[in-house]
């Protein structure tokens, strides 16, 4: 059986057609899969700022003492995690009243971290505004997550 030139054209026509759907599967595959290091970053950043609500509703960040805020960082983030927490507190005239800083491990920012920020309004007992905070975390993985 001898296949015309219609049989060849038609034949290289559907090779072409499943060689394309082929690369075209693949590039779409691997453009939609995550990256992990973008999962690692998104969680992170997730992670802080759910940090500082909860921080905030449990009425943590109202007390603007380093060591009530260290304790709540220590008990809520996990031990592989490293964090810092900064504020600059502000009276009614916006004037810095008091700046804090508390860290896990005393160290540098590395190159990879997420940061997240809260403002936190702090009131007298008649209920008028006294001071504003500005709460700011650095949250980065520690050496041992691989």
């Amino acid at each position: 059986m001898v296949l015309g030139s219609k049989g060849i054209i038609f034949t290289f026509d559907i090779f072409i057609a499943v060689l394309l759907l082929t690369l075209f599967s693949f590039m779409i595959f691997h453009i939609s899969v995550p990256r992990s290091d973008h999962l690692r970053i998104l969680s992170l950043s997730r992670l802080a700022n759910d940090f500082l609500i909860v921080a905030d509703k449990a009425e943590v960040l109202n007390t603007f003492d380093n060591e009530t805020i260290g304790l709540f960082m220590n008990q809520t983030l996990s031990p592989k995690l490293h964090a810092r927490v900064e504020a600059d507190l502000y009276n009614k005239t916006l004037d810095v009243t008091q700046t804090m800083n508390v860290s896990r491990l005393d160290e540098p920012l590395p190159e990879e971290f997420v940061t997240s920020r809260r403002i936190v309004n702090q009131f007298n007992e008649t209920g008028n505004l006294t001071h504003i905070g500005i709460f700011r975390l650095y949250l980065w993985w520690g050496d041992k997550i691989v």
